[in-house]
Order: C-alpha cells, then sequence, then structure tokens
C-alpha cells in the first residue's frame, strides 16, 4: 500500500498544475511593445 501513495499524490498533483497553467493561458500579457517588438495582431 505505501508504494501506491507517490502515485496517488501524483494523480492528484497533476490536475491541480493543469488548472494553474490554464489560468496562466487566459490572462492577458502586459501591455505595449517589448523587447521583441510590438504584438502581431497590432503590426
Amino acid at each position: 500500500m505505501k508504494a501506491s501513495i507517490g502515485w496517488l499524490q501524483l494523480l492528484l498533483l497533476v490536475p491541480c498544475a493543469n488548472i494553474v497553467l490554464l489560468i496562466f493561458w487566459i490572462l492577458a500579457g502586459t501591455e505595449g511593445d517589448n523587447v521583441y517588438g510590438p504584438k502581431p495582431t497590432n503590426a
């Protein structure tokens, strides 16, 4: 049973990490130009 505890923790951690990544993808970036130039949609 002790060997399966690590797998259960991993299975619980992976969906939580995906939710965090989804939030970062949804959030808008900083306004204005950056060191790489303007946004392609504004070019």
